[in-house]
Formats: C-alpha cells, sequence, structure tokens
C-alpha cells in the first residue's frame, strides 16, 4: 500500500503547538537547525520522546523551550512536509501568560497576529494550518 511506504520513511515524530494568547500567535526562531537547513521561524514544539504521552510531551516541550504553560485545545491536523520526513502533529493550544523565558535552541520569539504567520516562514505552510489562522482573527 502507498500509505505503509510512506510511514515507513518517517524518521521523526514532531508536535508542534499552535500556541494563542489573547488573538495572537507565539513563533520562535532558530539559527542554524541541524535538521531543516531552511528553517528559521518555526512553532515551539520537539520531537515525540518514546514511551511518553503525546499530549504531556507536548505541553512538557513547550514549558521547556519556551517557559509557558499551555492547555491544549484540540489536535488540528498532521502531515509530511515536503521538506523531509517528519511527521508533524499540529494542535491547538492555549497559554494565560505572554511571558517567554526562551531557551538555548530559539534566539528569539515574538507573539504575531495570525495573518502575519506565513510571511515569516521559510518552509512550507499547509493549507489547513492557514485556514486555521484566518479563523482566528
Amino acid at each position: 500500500m502507498k500509505g505503509e511506504n510512506i510511514l515507513s520513511e518517517i524518521i521523526l515524530v514532531v508536535l508542534l503547538g499552535i500556541v494563542e494568547y489573547k488573538g495572537k500567535i507565539l513563533i520562535v526562531r532558530r539559527e542554524n537547525d541541524p535538521l531543516v537547513k531552511e528553517l528559521k521561524w518555526c512553532l515551539p514544539g520537539g520531537s515525540l520522546e518514546p514511551g511518553k504521552k503525546v499530549e504531556a510531551c507536548l505541553k512538557e516541550k513547550i514549558k521547556n523551550k519556551v517557559g509557558l504553560n499551555v492547555s491544549i485545545q484540540q489536535l488540528l491536523f498532521t502531515r509530511i512536509p515536503k521538506e523531509n520526513n517528519f511527521l508533524l502533529y499540529y494542535f491547538y493550544c492555549k497559554t494565560k501568560s505572554e511571558k517567554i523565558k526562551l531557551k538555548e535552541e530559539f534566539v528569539e520569539a515574538k507573539w504575531i497576529e495570525p495573518k502575519e504567520f506565513e510571511k515569516y516562514f521559510t518552509t512550507s505552510v499547509d493549507e489547513r494550518l492557514v485556514e486555521f489562522l484566518s479563523g482566528l482573527d
């Protein structure tokens, strides 16, 4: 089956949070990403750790990387981007604080209007994400 071939080529499962605070979305910037050379701005999150529950892992990654506690509202969709063989999970999250504490891998973070999202990204952006964000305006 065609789907089995795609899944057998997955090298990493990545959990991403579309973190909203008072109508704005959090994005973070990396430099010299070792796995995706084109990556600059991205959503906070990280790779799924073996043995961890998906939602608990995402909450922990966001807390550890940007210092925010989030509540996960829903899983929006999954996709495999054209740039790599990662299986990406996109979760809509909310937070009650805008105070960010960046860790080493990120050099900058900003809260942006959802309509500004695409102008920051140098990698492919899924149409479903653009559609979801347009509904947050």
